[in-house]
């Protein structure tokens, strides 16, 4: 992964979109469960960053302890960010693998 997040100067935004990020956490397997499904760790993208990042559910909300995710609350903004984007996703997938394997037994 030799692509780095990083702000571009001229376009005045980040070189990539959230989107790819998320995209990049959930193939790469870097969301790991804590406790049940309360808390998650995610897993630093390799040649990306070196810093690991936890996501709490709390009921249907997520906090991240992330740069993003803070300055966004910080700024009185809705705060979300890649990894708790990531972690939904994640969960959902879970959902349905359950089901369907379920539906197989």
């Amino acid at each position: 992964m030799n692509n780095i997040q990083h702000w571009d100067k001229v376009l005045k935004r980040l070189k990539f979109s959230p989107t790819w990020k998320v995209i990049a956490l959930l193939e790469h397997n870097c969301i790991h469960k804590l406790n049940g499904y309360d808390r998650f760790l995610i897993e630093p993208l390799k040649g990306y960053n070196i810093s690991q990042y936890t996501v709490n559910r709390l009921h249907e909300y997520f906090i991240c302890n992330c740069q993003g995710w803070q300055s966004k609350l910080n700024r009185g903004q809705k705060p979300y960010c890649a990894h708790t984007i990531a972690v939904r996703i994640y969960l959902k997938q879970q959902e349905r693998n359950s089901r369907v394997q379920g539906q197989l037994f």
